[in-house]
């Protein structure tokens, strides 16, 4: 399909531009928090920016847009930052730079698959109009839907905490999960029955690739997903509460409810709260973890790409969580 050089001029240009950001010189940390603020916020998740009306699939999107910013990633100092840096470190002129780079991650979804001959490319008077064939239509359609049924699915909703947690969620002293242990067990029992999960592989091939069985992975997968739940209704519960507050009061309640939107626990802490959860040993729950976590410490942006990008990055401190929403569907064999 023809493509007018001029395009690849526009793809230079933006490449040169987002690589001279600022944010690269950020910790890592504070970067990934402040872009899983947006992904929650376009869930529905409380925080301090809002883009309008929760929209779940725009939030999917963009988790998987941002897989093709490893390489930005990368280059951002792996020490230091935190949650609340993702406010206190980035100005209000860095908030622009995060809508560019959004904007960046989606025209790097699409410039691959212009390459590859699936788009025809035509300049206008506002710059450039993709379009592609009905064949071409029809494999992108072939393809979205068969990575839908791959996908781990929900059968019914999971228990809503948020309510309960507003009364009893004790606001000047310190939560911790082992507290909330019988909000995740609730969660557990129920997401250990309501993810499905199409085979893709036989449980011995999948058991000779990663290590562990498919048995596993559900046990860890509803382990994780129950945290998640119960990190989002202590966020919700502390920013309910927060909102109520002024001065010092409202605002040491708003960092603790950022400390539950993108959370950090130690890797080992995590290992043995899901080995509890679930009756594995440490040593399976961390063959599952393996494949869906990042090392920021040795940058190893490897499993990441091509539109997706797993759930966990590693730090010195702990594994960062970031954005309990999307924990379900990359989870998962796939």
């Amino acid at each position: 399909m023809a493509v007018p050089p001029e395009f690849y001029d526009l793809e230079r240009s933006a490449d040169e531009q987002i690589e001279k950001l600022s944010l690269w010189s950020l910790p890592l940390k504070t970067v990934l928090s402040r872009l899983s603020i947006v992904v929650n916020s376009l869930f529905g998740e409380p925080n301090a920016v809002r883009f309008g009306p929760a929209r779940p699939e725009a939030g999917a999107a963009v988790v998987s847009r941002l897989s093709y910013l490893t390489n930005y990633f990368a280059t951002c100092p792996s020490s230091g930052g935190s949650i609340e840096d993702a406010f206190a470190s980035i100005s209000e002129g860095e908030g622009e730079r995060i809508k560019q780079v959004l904007a960046y991650s989606h025209f790097s979804e699409l410039v691959p698959e212009v390459r590859r001959g699936h788009y025809d490319v035509h300049k206008s008077s506002k710059g450039f109009i993709l379009t592609r064939d009905r064949e071409s239509a029809r494999a992108e359609e072939c393809d979205v839907l068969l990575t839908e049924l791959s996908l781990p699915a929900e059968l019914e909703r999971g228990p809503d905490h948020r309510r309960e947690m507003y009364r009893k969620i004790p606001l000047w002293s310190n939560i911790t999960l082992r507290g909330l242990r019988p909000f995740v067990q609730t969660s557990y029992d129920h997401y250990r029955n309501s993810v499905v999960e199409s085979p893709l592989l036989s449980d011995p091939v999948y058991k000779d690739c990663f290590g562990s069985g498919r048995a596993e992975l559900r046990k860890v997968r509803a382990a994780l997903l129950s945290i998640a739940d119960v990190a989002i209704s202590v966020s919700f519960a502390l920013q309910a509460h927060g909102r109520k507050m002024q001065g010092a009061a409202g605002d040491f309640v708003f960092k603790k409810s950022l400390k539950w939107s993108v959370p950090v626990l130690p890797r080992g802490e995590l290992v043995a709260y899901i080995s509890e959860i679930t009756g594995l040993d440490h040593d399976n729950v961390d063959l599952v973890l393996r494949p869906f976590v990042i090392d920021a410490q040795l940058k190893d942006w490897a499993g990441a790409g091509d539109g997706y990008w797993p759930p966990f990055v590693e730090f010195d401190d702990g594994v960062l969580f970031r954005a309990p929403n999307i924990t379900a569907g990359v989870v998962g064999s796939r």
